[in-house]
Protein backbone atom coordinates (compact mmCIF):
# COMPACT_ATOMS: atom_id res chain seq x y z
CA UNK A 1 0.00 0.00 0.00
CA UNK A 2 1.45 3.49 -1.26
CA UNK A 3 1.58 6.69 1.13
CA UNK A 4 -1.17 7.95 -1.17
CA UNK A 5 -3.12 4.67 -0.89
CA UNK A 6 -3.02 5.41 3.13
CA UNK A 7 -3.55 8.77 3.09
CA UNK A 8 -6.90 8.84 0.86
CA UNK A 9 -7.96 5.86 3.38
CA UNK A 10 -7.40 8.32 6.23
CA UNK A 11 -8.88 11.21 5.12
CA UNK A 12 -12.28 8.92 4.08
CA UNK A 13 -12.00 7.57 7.55
CA UNK A 14 -12.04 10.78 8.95
CA UNK A 15 -14.06 12.51 6.85
CA UNK A 16 -17.15 9.36 7.62
CA UNK A 17 -16.59 9.67 11.38
CA UNK A 18 -16.65 13.97 10.95
CA UNK A 19 -19.57 13.08 9.13
CA UNK A 20 -21.60 10.88 11.53
CA UNK A 21 -20.16 13.02 14.49
CA UNK A 22 -21.27 16.16 13.37
CA UNK A 23 -24.75 14.42 12.21
CA UNK A 24 -25.52 12.84 15.54
CA UNK A 25 -24.23 15.34 18.01
CA UNK A 26 -23.94 19.02 15.96
CA UNK A 27 -26.67 21.64 15.09
CA UNK A 28 -28.19 22.96 12.08
CA UNK A 29 -24.52 24.46 11.13
CA UNK A 30 -22.57 21.26 11.72
CA UNK A 31 -24.84 19.17 9.57
CA UNK A 32 -24.89 21.91 6.78
CA UNK A 33 -20.84 22.32 7.08
CA UNK A 34 -20.40 18.65 6.91
CA UNK A 35 -22.96 17.79 4.36
CA UNK A 36 -21.37 20.77 2.06
CA UNK A 37 -17.88 19.15 2.50
CA UNK A 38 -19.07 15.53 1.87
CA UNK A 39 -20.75 16.82 -1.36
CA UNK A 40 -17.71 18.84 -2.24
CA UNK A 41 -15.40 15.70 -1.70
CA UNK A 42 -17.94 13.15 -3.60
CA UNK A 43 -17.68 16.03 -6.07
CA UNK A 44 -14.12 16.30 -6.79
CA UNK A 45 -13.48 12.11 -7.10
CA UNK A 46 -15.83 13.06 -9.70
CA UNK A 47 -14.23 15.69 -11.25
CA UNK A 48 -10.92 13.88 -11.25
CA UNK A 49 -12.39 10.45 -12.80
CA UNK A 50 -14.17 12.58 -15.86
CA UNK A 51 -11.19 14.95 -15.75
CA UNK A 52 -8.37 12.86 -15.66
CA UNK A 53 -6.90 13.01 -18.90
CA UNK A 54 -6.97 16.23 -19.49
CA UNK A 55 -3.58 18.60 -18.38
CA UNK A 56 -5.23 21.23 -16.26
CA UNK A 57 -8.86 20.48 -16.24
CA UNK A 58 -8.25 18.88 -12.61
CA UNK A 59 -7.82 22.16 -11.31
CA UNK A 60 -10.12 24.16 -12.80
CA UNK A 61 -12.84 22.26 -11.42
CA UNK A 62 -11.43 21.32 -7.95
CA UNK A 63 -10.79 25.70 -8.37
CA UNK A 64 -14.37 25.99 -9.29
CA UNK A 65 -15.45 23.29 -6.17
CA UNK A 66 -13.55 25.24 -3.94
CA UNK A 67 -15.07 28.58 -4.52
CA UNK A 68 -18.46 27.12 -4.03
CA UNK A 69 -17.65 25.71 -1.19
CA UNK A 70 -16.29 28.97 0.68
CA UNK A 71 -19.59 30.75 -0.77
CA UNK A 72 -21.33 27.80 0.88
CA UNK A 73 -19.49 28.36 4.29
CA UNK A 74 -20.08 32.00 3.68
CA UNK A 75 -23.75 31.84 3.35
CA UNK A 76 -24.00 29.32 6.80
CA UNK A 77 -22.45 31.12 8.95
CA UNK A 78 -23.97 34.36 8.17
CA UNK A 79 -27.30 32.05 8.59
CA UNK A 80 -26.01 30.46 11.86
CA UNK A 81 -23.71 33.77 12.82
CA UNK A 82 -21.00 30.32 13.68
CA UNK A 83 -17.31 31.72 14.12
CA UNK A 84 -16.03 28.58 13.36
CA UNK A 85 -17.89 28.65 9.80
CA UNK A 86 -15.81 31.57 9.11
CA UNK A 87 -12.67 29.39 10.01
CA UNK A 88 -13.85 26.45 7.52
CA UNK A 89 -14.54 29.33 5.08
CA UNK A 90 -10.80 31.38 5.74
CA UNK A 91 -9.44 27.91 5.39
CA UNK A 92 -11.09 27.16 1.89
CA UNK A 93 -10.45 30.19 0.80
CA UNK A 94 -6.49 29.19 1.39
CA UNK A 95 -7.53 26.01 -0.94
CA UNK A 96 -8.99 28.16 -3.54
CA UNK A 97 -5.70 30.84 -3.85
CA UNK A 98 -4.02 27.20 -4.01
CA UNK A 99 -6.02 26.25 -7.30
CA UNK A 100 -5.43 29.46 -8.89
CA UNK A 101 -1.70 29.68 -8.32
CA UNK A 102 -1.45 26.51 -9.79
CA UNK A 103 -3.72 27.82 -12.54
CA UNK A 104 -1.26 30.49 -13.13
CA UNK A 105 1.94 29.09 -13.79
CA UNK A 106 2.57 29.25 -17.37
CA UNK A 107 4.98 26.48 -17.42
CA UNK A 108 5.33 23.12 -16.06
CA UNK A 109 5.65 23.38 -12.07
CA UNK A 110 8.98 21.90 -10.86
CA UNK A 111 8.04 18.60 -8.62
CA UNK A 112 8.87 20.47 -5.57
CA UNK A 113 6.16 23.14 -6.61
CA UNK A 114 3.52 20.09 -6.95
CA UNK A 115 4.45 18.33 -3.64
CA UNK A 116 3.38 21.81 -2.36
CA UNK A 117 0.76 22.80 -4.08
CA UNK A 118 -0.59 18.91 -3.29
CA UNK A 119 0.28 19.29 0.52
CA UNK A 120 -1.55 22.43 1.13
CA UNK A 121 -4.47 21.68 -0.31
CA UNK A 122 -4.59 18.06 1.73
CA UNK A 123 -3.66 20.19 4.99
CA UNK A 124 -6.39 22.35 4.36
CA UNK A 125 -9.24 20.03 4.10
CA UNK A 126 -7.72 18.24 7.17
CA UNK A 127 -7.90 21.52 8.87
CA UNK A 128 -11.99 22.17 7.32
CA UNK A 129 -12.52 18.65 9.34
CA UNK A 130 -10.95 19.51 12.71
CA UNK A 131 -12.60 22.47 12.27
CA UNK A 132 -15.85 20.84 12.23
CA UNK A 133 -15.19 18.79 14.80
CA UNK A 134 -14.24 21.75 17.23
CA UNK A 135 -17.59 23.48 16.01
CA UNK A 136 -19.31 20.02 16.87
CA UNK A 137 -17.67 20.07 20.02
CA UNK A 138 -18.39 23.83 20.78
CA UNK A 139 -22.36 22.97 20.24
CA UNK A 140 -22.45 20.29 22.82
CA UNK A 141 -20.92 22.47 25.00
CA UNK A 142 -23.68 25.25 24.30
CA UNK A 143 -26.14 22.90 25.03
CA UNK A 144 -24.64 21.38 28.00
CA UNK A 145 -24.43 24.92 29.32
CA UNK A 146 -28.25 26.12 27.89
CA UNK A 147 -29.79 23.04 29.91
CA UNK A 148 -27.47 23.63 33.18
CA UNK A 149 -28.76 27.29 33.49
CA UNK A 150 -32.23 25.91 32.86
CA UNK A 151 -32.07 23.83 35.52
CA UNK A 152 -30.63 26.25 37.72
CA UNK A 153 -33.61 29.11 36.59
CA UNK A 154 -36.25 26.29 36.94
CA UNK A 155 -35.19 26.36 40.68
CA UNK A 156 -34.77 29.84 41.12
CA UNK A 157 -38.67 30.18 40.47
CA UNK A 158 -39.91 27.32 42.35
CA UNK A 159 -41.40 28.63 45.52
CA UNK A 160 -40.08 27.15 48.26
CA UNK A 161 -42.58 26.30 51.39
CA UNK A 162 -42.47 28.75 54.42
CA UNK A 163 -41.51 25.84 57.03
CA UNK A 164 -38.26 25.21 55.15
CA UNK A 165 -37.15 28.84 54.83
CA UNK A 166 -38.24 29.93 58.55
CA UNK A 167 -35.21 30.36 60.52
CA UNK A 168 -37.08 30.17 64.05
CA UNK A 169 -37.40 26.94 65.16
CA UNK A 170 -41.07 25.49 65.76
CA UNK A 171 -39.93 24.66 69.47
CA UNK A 172 -39.97 28.80 70.60
CA UNK A 173 -42.91 30.11 71.42
CA UNK A 174 -43.62 26.95 73.30
CA UNK A 175 -41.46 27.96 76.53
Amino acid sequence: MSFFQLEQAFALLLLAGTALFAALKGGPAERFGVGLIVAAWIAAVIANEISRSMLMAPVLSFLILDGLVTVGFLVIAVRYSSLWLGGAMICQAVSFGAHAMRLSDDSATSRHGAYAYLAVTNVVGFLVLFILIGGTIATIARRRRADREKVEDRARIVKRPDWLTDVTPPTAGAL
